[in-house]
């Protein structure tokens, strides 16, 4: 059971929130603007991190050294132990104080990372809102046919928007059984202005899943024959409108998957047209692709953006492909 708060599948409030294309020349120039940035806002966090680590050692040494001679004040001179030791406990307490307080730019670092910085990259990457603690709704999840039983359900940096009237979202997306992570990737949502196919089409390159699954949640779908020899080998397809489904899962669809697999190390991607309305694609990778740097370390998030920006554009040509939009 998913433990984020219940939503619909994406919020309607993204209407106005219309994807745009952006040339590869323009979204460079201004990603390495963006990143310039970054690496400041980086720069000024660790320079402060380091102003608070020496300044925490001095002190924490100042305390060790008081503590050593109150200890010896009380215990020696005077013969009183509970002072003695609580002299010496001091001494543990401070430097773990200090020690949190010398912390507190790498946690500022974070934090900012995901209010200033992800949402000028969503921006960047066609006009897309960031929300770093959202994603699809728990309830959609059940309905795909092709999302892992699950305890829990956690969404993380979440990016929304729409495309000829498609709402999109995507995130990262983990699932838990018994604190267990069963699954750590990104989960892909298209919603539909209305009906535009019919039943339930799966389209996978998971074998862990066909072979999972087949006999049981899949027992009332019927295998759909891929005819070309470039995906025959790649993906299977299940259908409970055998007949329709490769109207709405052709060539062009499955090339886009293909591709989208290459991009991801070759992950066992699936993916789900259900409820009349909805496309949903699993992504199972550890990418950890809007993580911020380690604070010693620069920023090295362009070669994530850009692949970002691919896998939006496999997302659009998608819409494309299936015709699900209206045309004016």
């Amino acid at each position: 059971m998913s433990t984020e708060p219940e939503t619909e599948a994406i919020p309607g409030n993204l209407k106005g929130a219309a994807i745009q294309t952006v040339e590869d020349a323009i979204f460079t120039r201004e990603l390495d603007d963006l990143l310039k940035d970054a690496e400041a806002m980086r720069m000024e966090h660790m320079k402060r991190a380091q102003t608070r680590n020496l300044a925490a050692i001095a002190c924490g040494i100042v305390a060790v050294l008081a503590a050593g001679g109150g200890f010896g004040w009380f215990f020696l001179m005077q013969g009183t132990l509970i002072k003695a030791v609580a002299c010496v406990a001091l001494a543990l307490a401070v430097p773990m104080l200090l020690a949190r307080w010398a912390q507190k730019p790498l946690q500022d670092y974070a934090a900012r990372y995901k209010t200033d910085f992800l949402p000028r990259m969503g921006r960047l990457l066609g006009g897309l809102a960031f929300h770093p603690t959202r994603g699809i709704s728990s309830k959609i999840l059940p309905k795909t046919g092709i999302v892992p039983q699950h305890q829990q359900y956690r969404a993380e940096d979440c990016f929304m928007g729409t495309y000829k009237g498609i709402k999109i979202v995507f995130s990262e997306a983990h699932l838990y059984v018994q604190q267990k992570e069963i699954f750590d990737g990104i989960f892909v949502l298209l919603e539909l202005a209305g009906p535009h196919f019919e039943g339930h089409t799966i389209v996978t390159s998971d074998d862990a899943a066909i072979k999972q699954w087949r006999a049981t949640r899949w027992q009332k779908f019927s295998s759909v024959l891929i005819n070309n020899p470039a995906y025959i080998t790649k993906f299977q397809m299940f259908s409970t409108n055998a007949e329709k489904a490769p109207d709405y899962v052709g060539d062009a669809f499955l090339k886009e998957l293909s591709e989208m697999m290459d991009m991801f190390d070759n992950a066992p991607i699936s993916a789900a047209l259900f409820g009349r309305k909805y496309v949903f694609i699993s992504i199972p990778c550890r990418a950890n692709m809007f993580e911020p740097s380690h604070l010693h370390m620069p920023i090295t998030t362009k070669t994530h953006a850009l692949r970002c920006k691919r896998e939006i554009e496999q997302i659009m040509s998608i819409i494309d492909i299936l015709n699900l939009y209206k045309t004016e």
